[in-house]
């Protein structure tokens, strides 16, 4: 549409709606940033712990206690857990972590605690 030699586009109030969501979504992804020091960080990942030959042996009191082992050695290296959820034959967790530790750290970390207990 034309208005006084500018050209300016019609918003409908759908596509306004669509513009508010994208804001609205790019403001919450801003506050999921990790700022640090000197870095800005948005690390995640799907690590998925099996047991050998995938055998069936995670039954409750087994998955409570690795459960409770994943989460303290999270906790211990500033790792966030999204999601986490088990089944008989292994164990799913949805990180946030910090650009100073590897994938391969972070679950070796995770693993070797668990074979201390």
């Amino acid at each position: 549409m034309r208005l006084g030699g500018v050209v300016r586009p019609i918003l409908s109030r759908y596509s306004f709606i669509g513009v508010y969501t994208a804001a609205v979504s790019i403001i919450a992804m801003i506050k999921e940033l990790r700022h640090d020091r000197h870095t800005v960080s948005l690390l995640t990942n799907h690590i998925v712990f099996s047991p050998k030959y995938r055998g069936k042996v995670l039954v409750s009191y087994v998955v409570m206690l690795a459960e409770t082992i994943i989460r303290k050695t999270c906790m211990e290296l500033d790792i966030e857990i999204i999601n986490m959820s088990a089944s008989s034959d292994h164990i799913h967790h949805f990180i946030q972590y910090l650009p100073k530790y590897s994938v391969s750290f972070i679950a070796a970390a995770n693993g070797l605690t668990m074979l201390d207990h």
